[in-house]
């Protein structure tokens, strides 16, 4: 196989997407929202273009949202406390942005932490636009029932934000 070598990914020169996505812009709700957070928050601070940058990159290997197909994947790689959930909090912050509206977040294979991922996402993403978002996990709930989010899924403006353990069954 050969890739073509980004800063931020490996992909296959064929399944390399038109480009479509070129940062934030100025109607975005949520990324300009998690990056005030960020920008906040002392720790932050200094990585916060740097991780601009890198979502950016990522969301511009996503196929359009509204093309007619997508097949799409992706992985996040990194060491214990090197930033992955801020970096894919903000490339669904960006994606949700761009037109995206289904996000599921495999986290570890246990309890206690796939509900630091979805409080996490619950602070970063939910809680700042409540009326924008449908959870469907919650704190203590893998996963609710999804019959909920059907009728939403084909007519609404509403992302839906799913945290559930890696379970290969």
């Amino acid at each position: 196989r050969r890739y073509i070598a980004l800063d931020t990914a490996l992909i296959e020169p064929e399944d390399a997407p038109e480009p479509w996505y070129t940062g934030p812009s100025a109607e975005d709700l949520f990324w300009p929202a998690f990056r005030a957070t960020l920008e906040a928050d002392p720790g932050w601070k200094d990585a916060v273009e740097s991780l601009d940058a890198a979502s950016t990159d990522v969301v511009g290997l996503l196929a359009d949202p509204h093309s007619p197909t997508i097949a799409t994947r992706g992985l996040v790689l990194g060491h214990v406390q090197s930033g992955k959930t801020a970096n894919f909090t903000a490339t669904i912050a960006k994606a949700a942005d761009a037109g995206y509206r289904l996000f599921i977040v495999l986290s570890g294979v246990h309890n206690a932490l796939r509900r630091q991922t979805q409080l996490r996402l619950d602070e970063q993403l939910y809680e700042p636009h409540k009326a924008k978002w449908l959870q469907l996990t919650g704190e203590h709930q893998d996963f609710g029932n999804p019959v909920k989010a059907l009728a939403l899924v084909a007519g609404t403006d509403l992302r839906l934000l799913a945290v559930v353990k890696k379970n290969v069954s």
